[in-house]
Parts: structure tokens; C-alpha cells; sequence
């Protein structure tokens, strides 16, 4: 008799990974929505996880050097919500490994992996991503458009990176209408070109510290006008103006240390 949880988590195991996966026959379990396989010393192709992707709603990967040799099909038919592939050596979104066919997915984990660089085409098809996390890679340059697509982002997560400007221009024509936290700490941040008219007045926690930046958009900050938690630790700040506060009255958290 075959058990058919909706849940199973087998990761940290030392098992020998495709022993495990002949003795947990994961094919059989119709039931099963959520898996989690995080450092199991995954030694093998994904393509031969052998999961009956279709009704999966989360999945984890995190922690395991997979081998990214990814036909489309494993993904599809699929109702994946989550994705977790935090630290597996991935550095690109390209035809080994394709999201294209997560149409459902809502948040998506890549973070401390190799990406140098954010292409314009990986999440054209994930319009309903909510979360993504790439923090802790490599990040010097992300193209333009390349958020535009997602319509429903309200957290992104772009932390302990090497990006020198940051720019509306990576969000298009979306820009950054539906975002509530944005995460931009540990990077080399000199430049921060936003339109004010153009960014959601719902952000209430921005992340900027441990950056290089000397000054804000004149008014960005009021603009905020329900901004909880506002970080600019260790900047190159020169100065702080009584009138950019004029109008932050939902504001708890306020760090401006070492500038």
C-alpha cells in the first residue's frame, strides 16, 4: 500500500539521494502538494525526480548542486505557487533550465546562486509572482523591462549584490505601483533614479543600508506616505532635510547611522 500525504519533507537526509527516491516512490502519491527536498545531496537530473508535477503547490531544492539539465515538460502541466532554489549553483534562466511554463508561481526563492546578471526575458511568464528573492548573489546589471511583466510584485529582494545605480527603468511601463518592500541593503549603490510619481504610496519598509549612496530624489521620501520602516545606515549621506518628513506619519523605524 502506497501512504499519499499532502505534505512530505525529506530534506537534510545523507541518504544516497536516487536510492531514497526508489524507496519514496513520490509518482504514487496523488495527493501530495507540497515536497521538500532541501540538502539532500541531490546527485542526479531533476528530470528524474520522477513528480507528478501537476497538482504540486511548493517546492523545495534549496541546498543541493543540482544538475540543471531541464527539459520544459517537468514543469508542465503546473500549478507550482512556490519555488525555493536558494544555493544550488544556478547563474541563468536559460534553455537548461526554463520558468516559463509557472504561470501560477508566486514566489520564487533564487537567492545566493552565481547570477551576475538579470535578462529582460526570465520572468516574462511568471506574471504572478508576489515574492522573488535573488539576494546574495552576483548582480552587477539588470535589464531594462526586466519586472515589467510581473504585475503583482510586492516584495523584491535584491539585497548583498554588486548593483552600483538602481533605476524605475527595470520595471517598464509596471514601474513600482504594486510594491510594499523593497530590499536593496549590501550593495554598492551610488545612484537611485526613481520617478516620485511613479512609486506605490503603500511601501511601507524600504532596506538601503550598507550602500554608497550621498543623496535621495529630492521628495521621495515624503512621498511615502506609509513608509513603517525606512533603513539608510552606513550611506554617504550629506545631508537630511526637516521637509522630507513633513508628511511620514505612519513612519516607526528610522536609521540613519554612520553617514
Amino acid at each position: 500500500n502506497i501512504i499519499s500525504p499532502i505534505r512530505i519533507d525529506l530534506s537534510r537526509n545523507n541518504l544516497d539521494s536516487e536510492l531514497l527516491f526508489k524507496k519514496v516512490k513520490l509518482n504514487r502519491m496523488r495527493n501530495l502538494e507540497n515536497v521538500n527536498l532541501r540538502r539532500i545531496n541531490l546527485n542526479f537530473s531533476i528530470d528524474s525526480l520522477e513528480i507528478d508535477m501537476a497538482k504540486i503547490l511548493s517546492l523545495d531544492l534549496s541546498e543541493n548542486l543540482i544538475q540543471y539539465n531541464i527539459s520544459k515538460s517537468i514543469f508542465h502541466p503546473s500549478k507550482l505557487h512556490s519555488l525555493e532554489l536558494e544555493s544550488t549553483g544556478l547563474c541563468d534562466l536559460d534553455e537548461n533550465f526554463n520558468l516559463s511554463t509557472l504561470i501560477a508561481l508566486k514566489n520564487l526563492h533564487l537567492g545566493r546562486n552565481c547570477f551576475t546578471k538579470i535578462k529582460s526575458f526570465y520572468f516574462l511568464n511568471n506574471r504572478e509572482l508576489s515574492s522573488l528573492y535573488l539576494h546574495g548573489n552576483n548582480i552587477d546589471l539588470i535589464e531594462s523591462n526586466s519586472f515589467e511583466k510581473i504585475r503583482f510584485l510586492t516584495l523584491l529582494d535584491l539585497s548583498s549584490n554588486k548593483l552600483i545605480e538602481f533605476n524605475q527603468n527595470i520595471f517598464g511601463l509596471n514601474l513600482l505601483y504594486g510594491i510594499n518592500h523593497i530590499i536593496l541593503n549590501s550593495n554598492e549603490i551610488q545612484k537611485f533614479y526613481v520617478q516620485i510619481n511613479k512609486i506605490n504610496l503603500e511601501i511601507d519598509s524600504f532596506r538601503f543600508e550598507n550602500n554608497n549612496l550621498e543623496s535621495f530624489p529630492k521628495g521621495i521620501v515624503n512621498h511615502l506616505i506609509k513608509i513603517d520602516y525606512l533603513n539608510m545606515n552606513n550611506n554617504r549621506l550629506k545631508e537630511i532635510l526637516d521637509s522630507d518628513f513633513t508628511k511620514t506619519y505612519k513612519l516607526s523605524y528610522l536609521y540613519l547611522r554612520n553617514n
